[in-house]
């Protein structure tokens, strides 16, 4: 492999590019860390569908919170049953 010798110049367009990674919603170290992985010069997007996006929920998170505000709190006198039978 060549080495080619890691400028500021390079330095500051790196940054550029992770800069626009991140304003189109890339999270930037994700981007670093698929770069570094895979040997590469230049930072690109995430190829994996599984990589979220920065400031982007996680769909597993969502459901379980709208699964919340369905859910109704366990009567007391249901309560109070699961005591007796967990002393007993």
């Amino acid at each position: 492999m060549k080495r080619i010798p890691f400028t500021g110049r390079a330095a500051m367009l790196v940054l550029k590019e992770l800069y626009a990674l991140k304003a189109a919603g890339h999270d930037p170290n994700a981007c670093l860390d698929q770069s570094t992985v895979n040997g590469w010069r230049d930072v690109f997007p995430p190829r994996h569908k599984d990589i979220q996006k920065v400031n982007q929920p996680d769909s597993a998170l969502l459901k379980i919170k709208e699964d919340e505000k369905l859910s109704a709190p366990m009567p007391d006198k249901v309560r109070e049953m699961l005591k007796i039978k967990r002393v007993a």
